[in-house]
């Protein structure tokens, strides 16, 4: 006989955590994504800033 067909209530707990730690898991996944994909936009921005301030002091200091 199956160790389900005696236990069945070990055997639902199980397949039910086995469900949820699955979905925890794609929901990290999917938020560690999004984290990543903003800290990418996040950088590019400072960058172009960066180059930005840097164009306009350098043209400042030349036409001084």
């Amino acid at each position: 006989q199956l160790e389900a067909d005696r236990q069945p209530g070990l055997y639902e707990a199980v397949k039910t955590l086995g469900q949820e730690s699955r979905a925890m898991i794609d929901y990290i996944f999917y938020r560690a994504i999004i984290f990543c994909l903003l800290v990418i936009l996040g950088i590019t921005i400072a960058l172009l800033v960066y180059r930005y301030v840097s164009v306009r002091l350098s043209d400042a200091r030349r036409s001084t």
